[in-house]
């Protein structure tokens, strides 16, 4: 089949799954309206992982390009796509086809390309967003025009009761509505938004999506407005237990599918490509809530007014005439050796860093045009000499702490100060959000558990940062969390970078930080971080 006509099949995107981009026969209902051409794309997509040849992969995957028949491959862009797909798939870019990268590409993954094709190859009429190459999160534009949805499961498999397969679909979807003003309400009619089927072998979507027995291909889905999601029923499929194949997680992933997402290249996002197991204490990555908010938006409410709560001022009230000044900033830092006391990522995904009353923006390889800058000119009446400074993914809150004093913000806009008089509150010297949701407050070698339903620490109780996060010093000064799934933890001119995965410290660091953060703007080159 010609290049241009798989791109273009892999850009209409008639089906996204975990096995390849998957098309119903004219037997069943298709909202899409598929062409014979799409059929051949998905007979040729519809490849199991395991069985193919490294160049077959990258083909496959968007990381080579498709060649006339006899042209040869140069090594170069052998290699440069190797080391593509070693990042995406977070091994060592070596460019070298070594064993774990081997392993990689037989485990089990969706069919959707993790590197979509540049402007150039893109066929007239389909719009491409060059941003997206390689994504974080990819949203290539389906959605549906409403926010109550239907599902029905049309049957079940013989591994779990019905009620269970029920109730992890629920969960499944729970975990897209909680985020977005999107209803699933589950229907005995007979036609659903979302259908649901557990089949084996070929099952009305062609021989190039037909399922491929235990591993490989679990299941996929069709994008808005199509939705049918199918498993298949000789996977393992368990509920609340690490062996086996865990059905509610499948689920989620595939009906983020359903919604509109395509795959992500964060680690640990539900969204990424591969299966990564069960997880008891699973929530949706910052990464997808970002994704299918920018599709349908967040169930937040809209930005409360203003408000500030304290204590009674004692203070006499200056005589007319008295001056009321603030502080005269001070001199204007060096970009280059001054030691953050705050970095967070915010709500318009920007990195920023405190010092003081300055602040700076940070980009992936510098820092942005104009900074640093007095705080107060990016924040609305922000406390000074901040401690630590966090933003939470779930709420859309930022939260700034000094002392005993917590400063909840809108985006750029303050919108409660709260005093806390419990002496168990620390004066935090860095904070930062887990991939679960969680807010940390750290000082010294203990942190505590921020809650931001009562703006105050779960427990009196610290426990030690060395057992919850290894290799970490004492009295780091800022913390961040990217959404490549890492923390940087900062003291002085040097940080670390912790994989909260395999829960360690990555290998080689501590490094300096004026190369992966300030980059060109300390005269240097880009490192990555």
């Amino acid at each position: 089949m010609a290049a241009y006509d798989r791109i273009f099949t892999l850009l209409l995107l008639l089906a996204v799954c975990c096995h390849g981009n998957g098309q119903r026969s004219t037997g069943r209902r298709n909202r899409n309206g598929a062409t014979s051409s799409n059929r051949r794309a998905n007979k040729q997509m519809g490849a199991n992982p395991k069985d193919m040849g490294p160049d077959q992969f990258l083909e496959k995957f968007g990381y080579l390009k498709e060649l006339p028949s006899g042209v040869q491959r140069s090594e170069e862009s052998r290699r440069e796509a190797i080391k593509h797909f070693q990042r995406m798939a977070h091994l060592e870019e070596t460019g070298v086809l070594d064993a774990p990268t081997r392993r990689q590409m037989k485990q089990p993954r969706c069919g959707m390309p993790d590197m979509m094709p540049t402007q150039a190859e893109v066929p007239p009429g389909v719009s491409f967003d060059p941003g997206m190459n390689p994504q974080n999160y990819y949203v290539p534009g389906y959605k549906w025009k409403k926010q109550a949805l239907t599902w029905k499961a049309h049957n079940y498999s013989p591994d779990l009761d019905s009620g269970s397969q029920r109730r992890a679909f629920h969960k499944a979807f729970q975990y897209w509505s909680d985020v977005t003003p999107l209803t699933f309400a589950e229907t005995g009619a007979s036609e659903a938004d979302i259908d649901i089927q557990f089949a084996r072998g070929q099952h009305s979507d062609g021989p190039g999506n037909a399922f491929d027995g235990p591993g490989g291909t679990l299941a996929h889905a069709f994008f808005p407005e199509n939705g049918d999601t199918h498993f298949d029923e000789d996977e393992d499929w368990t509920q609340n237990t690490e062996t086996g194949t865990n059905l509610e997680i499948v689920a989620a992933h595939e009906f983020g599918h359903a919604l509109g997402l395509g795959h992500s290249n964060v680690r640990g996002a539900l969204m990424a490509p591969y299966y990564q197991g069960y997880d008891p204490n699973f929530s949706l990555h910052d990464d997808d809530v970002r994704a299918i908010q920018s599709l349908y938006g967040s169930n937040q409410p809209a930005a409360p007014t203003l408000t500030t709560t304290r204590k009674p001022s004692t203070r006499r009230t200056p005589r007319p005439g008295s001056p009321t000044t603030t502080p005269r900033p001070g001199k204007k830092p060096d970009s280059c050796t001054a030691k953050f006391d705050v970095i967070f990522q915010a709500h318009d995904y920007g990195i920023y860093a405190f010092k003081a009353q300055w602040i700076w923006r940070l980009n992936d390889w510098a820092v942005d045009e104009g900074y640093p800058k007095l705080s107060r000119k990016v924040y609305q009446n922000p406390p000074l000499n901040i401690g630590a400074a966090v933003y939470s993914w779930k709420t859309r809150y930022t939260y700034f702490f000094k002392g005993t004093k917590v400063w909840r913000y809108y985006g750029f806009e303050r919108i409660e100060r709260k005093v806390i008089t419990k002496t168990s509150f620390p004066a935090a010297q860095a904070a930062f959000m887990d991939r679960h949701g969680k807010i940390y407050l750290l000082k010294g070698a203990e942190y505590w558990e921020f809650s931001e339903e009562t703006m105050n620490v779960v427990s009196a109780d610290s426990q030690p940062i060395a057992a919850k996060w290894p290799g970490i010093p004492p009295n780091i000064e800022a913390v961040v969390r990217l959404n490549d799934g890492y923390i940087y933890f900062f003291k002085g001119a040097r940080y670390r970078k912790f994989d909260e995965y395999y829960n360690r410290v990555v290998s080689g660091y501590p490094k300096d930080k004026a190369g992966p953060w300030m980059g060109p703007t300390c005269g240097g080159e880009y490192v990555p971080k």
